[in-house]
């Protein structure tokens, strides 16, 4: 038995004598995915065994020895390492990595991954791109993450274009994830972006844009209005989606544009949030790992929280009182540090708008006092009534469960876990931000991999934690 040689090319063997078959990770129209070990060294793979038919298989031998050679030498995440269309079952092997982002869907939505999975695969289309391919089947069975490392598996469905080939049975992608183009068997590069442009807002709200049979959701494809990601955290992204997502594909970014746009609308996300008042930092003991950590967990938090105020509704006005003389500046209340403080020192907290010219006057030279600002009374927010809505309450598996629970702290992060009868219980992640109302929005699709009958989902911000119940059936 030889060696596995790292290099890619084709295999000479049955895959079965030389990797150890274990769980199947992905199923797709014509293959399945499998997590490997190899007999002879103990790594990791991932197996793809290719059930098509004879003309499928010698339709893909010319373009996945293109496509599989040139993501080798990109050295993308989960680069093929070694294939063989030519044995039956047709099979490709790839370097393991992480789960596929059907697996995170099932928690529900998870907008942090919405960069990275971008961005890396926009990198491996391109590559695809140069050398006239399209990859026809990107969707979240096919899409692999690992920290924040996307891996573009489900290589049996590349083509020069998506132009239906000879021998073409069925279908190479999921239809929610298809182009309108696509579904009449014609489209380039610019039907995977709109494909990823699908995953991306499953990972935004929970859930592909459209819903239905394969046919009602083919026409919607073509017809429909492009949907938008509500709340305020989809600032910017919406934009973006609604390039990828255009039905017209000249509409569509290039791979290569991707990256950009993704970081402009990060930018765009980011300049709601003012920027921080900055306080001479008073030099003390170092921090030490822990605290630089949560310092920065404060920061990211505060300017989440900041951006979310910008979107809400204007507060009423309100009325300046005379400003309270100066008293101790240590009784100042303890802001987030500031980013501007030299790393090796302890932020210096920001005081209250009372006590801010106080405060700057302890941590700088002897000087003139500086006039206090006159203090703002705000009116407190009335806290909201606790709701706790769901819709639909029952639905078979596929269903996506939309929940709107109240009684939060307005702009806190919120996570959600759900959990049946079994005793089976997600683990919690995090979910959004609670709105300026108080109310915490939320999606859930119900996949096949949970259970009929009742459920619970739990939301949890701040502390405090509600329970809405719902019902899948079968």
């Amino acid at each position: 038995m030889q060696e596995l040689d790292q290099r890619p090319g084709r295999a000479v063997r049955d895959p079965e004598e030389r990797y150890d078959l274990g769980p199947e990770v992905a199923q797709l129209p014509s293959s399945r995915i499998f997590d490997a070990t190899a007999r002879l060294t103990g790594a990791r793979v991932f197996v793809q065994m290719v059930a098509r038919t004879d003309e499928e298989l010698a339709a893909l031998a010319e373009a996945l020895e293109k496509g599989a050679r040139a993501l080798s030498d990109a050295g993308v995440p989960g680069r093929p390492v070694e294939w063989d269309v030519a044995a039956r079952p047709g099979w490709i092997v790839y370097d393991h990595h992480g789960d596929p982002l059907a697996t995170a869907l099932r928690r529900g939505r998870d907008p942090s991954l919405v960069d990275s999975v971008a961005i890396e695969t926009a990198v491996a289309l391109e590559v695809l791109g140069k050398i006239g391919l399209t990859h026809r089947a990107i969707n979240p069975r096919t899409l692999f993450q690992q920290n924040r490392r996307v891996a573009l598996l489900g290589l049996d469905a590349l083509r020069a274009s998506y132009t239906t080939a000879r021998g073409d049975v069925a279908a190479p992608n999921d239809p929610r994830y298809t182009a309108p183009e696509a579904v009449d068997g014609g489209g380039d590069i610019k039907a995977d972006v709109y494909s990823l442009g699908c995953v991306l807002f499953a990972l935004m709200t929970g859930a592909p844009p459209y819903f239905g049979s394969a046919e009602v959701i083919r026409e919607a494809h073509r017809t429909q209005p492009i949907p938008t990601v509500p709340g305020d955290d989809a600032f910017g992204w919406n934009e973006l989606l609604a390039r990828m997502l255009a039905k017209d594909p000249r509409a569509r970014p290039q791979p290569s544009e991707i990256a950009g746009l993704v970081r402009k609308a990060r930018q765009r996300f980011a300049v709601l949030a003012p920027a921080p008042t900055v306080v001479p930092a008073k030099r003390g003991r170092r921090m030490g790992p822990i605290g630089v950590v949560v310092a920065a967990l404060l920061v990211v938090l505060a300017g989440g929280a900041a951006a979310m105020t910008v979107l809400a509704p204007k507060a009423p006005a309100v009325t300046p009182v005379a400003s309270t003389p100066p008293v101790a500046a240590e009784t100042a209340p303890v802001a987030a540090a500031s980013p501007a403080a030299p790393p090796e020192t302890a932020p210096e907290a920001t005081p209250a708008p009372g006590a801010a010219a106080t405060a700057a006057v302890r941590t700088t030279a002897p000087g003139p006092v500086a006039t206090p600002r006159p203090t703002v009374a705000r009116t407190p927010a009335p806290t909201p009534a606790p709701i706790s809505q769901v819709s639909p309450a029952a639905g078979p598996r596929g269903t996506l469960f939309r929940f709107a629970v109240g009684g939060f702290t307005p702009g806190a992060v919120f996570t959600q876990s759900y959990s049946d009868t079994t005793g089976f219980q997600s683990n919690p992640i995090a979910s959004g931000v609670v709105g300026q109302d108080g109310v915490a929005r939320t999606t859930l699709n119900a996949d096949g991999s949970m259970r009929t009958g009742p459920h619970a989902l739990r939301i949890t911000a701040a502390g405090v934690s509600r329970v809405v119940t719902f019902q899948i059936t079968q």
